[in-house]
């Protein structure tokens, strides 16, 4: 009689791409639905205005400090929850939450200025995006997987096959070179959309 396989998941990437668009697609939702109820007209505004109050008149070298120390903080935090089963719960958050707050950016971009508010949803994430997407769907399924190796089965801890420093390496200089374009290019693509697409 064959013995029965247990299920068990796989989180690889492409999990938390399915993850990450799944929470997308409920910021969506969740945006349209209470739009009328909780949020008024200037909300994407209000936006660019904290943008503005939290850069100041910081000069770039300043800024890209307090961008690093918030950003690496966190990528920190994953890398010391990943040796434990709350990593797991780590991994998806980092995933699930902003690609839920991405939906709802989207959606309000559209909701108060139609299809050019695009621009100013993306106005507050381009480019730095193109480096944080693919850096955190493949860091956070490296943790993922040295995390659930924690896990006990069968009254003692699996090891789960781990992923190549090599690679989980090059996704954190990917990373940190999204904070380099957060840092010093974000803020003139920021400042280009908000003084040529008549938003104020």
């Amino acid at each position: 009689m064959k013995e029965k396989k247990r299920f068990s998941w796989e989180f690889t990437p492409g999990f938390f791409l399915i993850l990450f668009w799944a929470a997308f697609g409920a910021g969506v939702l969740g945006m349209n639905l209470l739009w009328e109820a909780c949020f008024q007209q200037g909300s994407l505004m209000g936006l660019f205005l904290l943008f503005r109050s939290v850069r100041g008149d910081w000069e770039p070298g300043k800024y890209f400090w307090y961008v690093l120390k918030y950003r690496c903080g966190w990528l920190l935090v994953c890398m010391l929850a990943s040796s434990s089963v709350w990593g797991l719960l780590v991994s998806f958050l980092s995933v699930a939450l902003p690609g839920f707050l991405l939906g709802m950016l989207v959606t309000l971009s559209i909701l108060e200025f139609g299809i050019l508010g695009l621009a100013g949803g993306a106005a507050l994430v381009f480019p730095q995006i193109l480096c944080y997407f693919p850096a955190v769907i493949w860091l956070m399924s490296g943790l993922a997987r040295k995390s659930s190796g924690y896990l006990k089965k069968n009254g003692r801890f699996s090891k789960s096959p781990g992923t190549d420093r090599r690679f989980l390496t090059g996704c954190i200089f990917l990373y940190l070179a999204g904070v380099l374009l957060e840092s010093f290019v974000n803020p003139m693509v920021l400042e280009f959309v908000l003084s040529h697409m008549g938003f104020f």
